[in-house]
């Protein structure tokens, strides 16, 4: 089915117009994967890196709104473990934006804590995605993407997912990424390849899915 972009703009996007765009829409995400402070974590983290992410914005044009927004990592063969996210540390008005959300009152206590480790533990994966590339591949590395709710079926997310498709082919690279539950058949539908491991994954204790560890499009 073609995409609906009727009334739709798409445009690569400052990186904080995007990374807002995410937080705003999980605003009212009670249970989000991996736990509020990752999903934040990777919101606010995404703006240190100017030089290697990059973003692209669906825009409502009657009214300027971002409705959807696609964020990508570039990594070349010069990176390295070592090269993990610096230590990230909020802003006194980030802190205060930060308590919109449903933390506990040990989260707000600790969630640099919190936010250091989920940037770790999200760098290490994209770092073992190496392993199911050909050697010395650069690729992009789609950190994130979503659609508002209420313009989803569209066909939006496909058209943001072939810009980054259509970056890759210009800068000769792969492009990477890990899914779970229906973003897996999606991907899949837009030509990816399952290059590592499937293992389960669940929230409070209990089994709610399968995630694919490496989706990859060698472009």
């Amino acid at each position: 089915m073609p995409a609906n972009l009727d009334g739709i703009a798409l445009r690569r996007s400052a990186l904080f117009d995007a990374s807002t765009l995410n937080a705003k829409l999980l605003a009212n995400w009670t249970n989000p994967p991996y736990g509020p402070t990752a999903w934040e974590f990777w919101h606010k983290e995404s703006v240190l890196h100017p030089a290697t992410d990059f973003a692209f914005c669906a825009v409502e044009t009657s009214t300027g709104r971002i409705i959807g927004s696609i964020i990508s990592r570039f990594r070349d063969t010069t990176f390295r473990p070592s090269d993990l996210v610096r230590p990230f540390a909020l802003t006194e008005v980030e802190k205060e934006e930060v308590q919109w959300r449903a933390y506990s009152d040990a989260e707000r206590e600790n969630i640099e804590v919190f936010m250091n480790m989920s940037g770790e533990r999200y760098e290490a994966g994209a770092i073992e995605a190496q392993q199911f590339l050909p050697e010395g591949r650069a690729f992009l590395h789609v950190r994130q993407m979503m659609v508002d709710e209420d313009f989803r079926g569209r066909g939006i997310g496909g058209a943001l997912l072939g810009l980054v498709l259509a970056e890759a082919r210009a800068r000769g690279c792969a492009v990477q990424l890990e899914s779970w539950g229906k973003g897996r058949a999606f991907y899949k539908k837009y030509g990816s390849t399952d290059a590592g491991p499937i293992f389960p994954v669940g929230f409070d204790g209990k089994v709610a899915d399968v995630e694919q560890s490496c989706m990859v499009w060698y472009v």
